[in-house]
């Protein structure tokens, strides 16, 4: 229905660069011809179309932040281009195949030694391409594995096609200094599209803590249960909408932030003895209640090309299973910029505990429409019981990471909350944010 002719400029809006003329619409077959000015879409408005037919020679660009809606299919031939730059979105409606190629380039700002947790937007893409300077290590996570004690998980080594949906890790690139600097992958194959099945594990121990063998921090009853995912679209997802279908994995994501450099002084993970150690505090925990790490941190839409970590239930009927992506949970509205809800009936606390050193844990307690005192599968999240410097509040015999807590408020509400401090010295409790009716200053919060 619409040819584009590029006669008056690049822009995408222009009805005049269009035959007939106008602006396509969601009704509107969108053909990119090899004439005129390439088109770019650009701006926050979003750009609509029922089909996208780039032709050889065609030249189709999203800038950054833009998004096109696809109602239909996506068709690049040969030696046509389709470029998405970082944070620009195609989002499509129907669950239909695309044929031929487009370039998805994600960015990230990292350091030496940072790792990113990738997925891929894309089909058929190796991941040793994510970073071509980086040599080795480039790992995804093995939930379970029967030869070690409990069947604990571990990383291995990886060099191959990204499955769709599942999460990788790779190590920025070999050149790159403590000085932060951005890192862009470049993704390019046919991009992914409607219902995505990506499988999940767990072991069989729930037996509670245990020595691994191999480290002086214990295993827990999760240690063979986390499964390392992924963002498969070349658009944002709602986490929310992705936890509330897949009923089979506890009700949060972990987001790793690759924050902190690893050191000597941060004790071994579970799975091995090193050297230097990462932080497991680096994660991002967020779920119906918020982001652990505060407000503004993490806003609930899982970015394009973005790897994240669920925990498969042990109630489960099957130790192994799938979740499910499909594209209810992708729209043009979405938030595509992260990459790593609340009302005003709502209020939620978080609190730090602080080391003399400076260094600091947060926790997050959030009154919440729809939230119980009770374990609540969306509203709960359990804490990494490994960090020496840890504060979490309980629910029964459970540690929590984020607590929901039941509406209406109640003023002579008590929380039980428990620290863990690697050594003795002097550590402060503060509050680092509020929101929601606790922004009310004459509302107190007592210790």
């Amino acid at each position: 229905n619409k040819v584009w002719n590029g006669s008056t400029s690049s822009n995408w809006f222009t009805a005049a660069n269009w035959t007939p003329n106008g602006v396509p619409s969601a009704t509107d077959c969108v053909t990119i011809a090899n004439s005129g000015t390439p088109p770019i879409i650009s701006g926050a408005t979003t750009a609509l179309a029922y089909s996208i037919t780039v032709l050889s020679g065609g030249n189709l660009t999203l800038t950054s932040a833009s998004v096109l809606e696809v109602t239909h299919n996506v068709n690049v031939a040969p030696t046509g281009s389709f470029t998405i730059e970082n944070s620009g979105s195609l989002v499509q409606i129907n669950g239909v195949s695309n044929t031929g190629n487009i370039t998805l380039r994600r960015q990230a700002n990292i350091k030496a030694l940072d790792y990113v947790y990738w997925s891929s937007p894309v089909a058929n893409f190796n991941l040793s391409n994510v970073s071509t300077g980086t040599t080795g290590y480039k790992y995804k996570w093995t939930p379970t594995i029967p030869t070690n004690t409990n069947g604990f998980g571990n990383w291995v080594g990886a060099n191959e096609i990204m499955a769709l949906g599942k999460g990788y890790i790779v190590r920025g690139p070999d050149s790159y200094t403590t000085t932060l600097a951005p890192f862009n992958a470049v993704f390019t194959g046919t991009p992914n599209n409607g219902t995505i099945t990506t499988p999940i594990s767990r072991g069989t121990w729930n037996g509670g803590n245990y020595a691994t063998g191999v480290s002086t921090t214990q295993g827990t009853n999760h240690d063979d249960n986390w499964n390392l995912v992924g963002n498969p679209y070349p658009s944002a997802v709602d986490a929310i909408d992705f936890l509330t279908l897949n009923t089979n994995i506890d009700g949060f994501i972990n987001v790793w932030t690759h924050g902190t450099l690893p050191t000597s002084a941060i004790a071994d993970p579970f799975y091995n003895n090193y050297t230097y150690n990462y932080t497991p505090g680096d994660y991002i925990t967020y779920n119906s209640s918020g982001a652990s790490a505060g407000p503004g941190t993490f806003g609930g839409y899982i970015g394009a090309g973005q790897g994240f970590f669920v925990l498969m239930n042990h109630t489960s009927a099957s130790t192994s299973e799938n979740v499910i992506f499909n594209n209810s949970m992708r729209s043009s509205t979405y938030d595509n910029t992260q990459f790593f809800r609340t009302s005003d009936n709502n209020g939620r606390i978080w609190l730090d505990l602080i080391a003399s050193n400076g260094a600091n844990v947060r926790n997050l307690i959030a009154y919440a429409d729809g939230a119980t005192n009770n374990r609540d599968r969306m509203f709960d999240a359990i804490t990494d019981e490994k960090l020496s410097l840890n504060l979490y509040s309980a629910i029964g015999d459970e540690f929590m990471k984020i607590q929901g807590r039941t509406l209406p408020f109640d003023q002579e509400d008590r929380v039980p909350m428990g620290i863990k401090v690697p050594q003795n010295g002097n550590y402060t409790i503060g509050i680092a944010a509020v929101d929601g009716f606790f922004t009310d200053t004459n509302q107190n919060i007592y210790l």
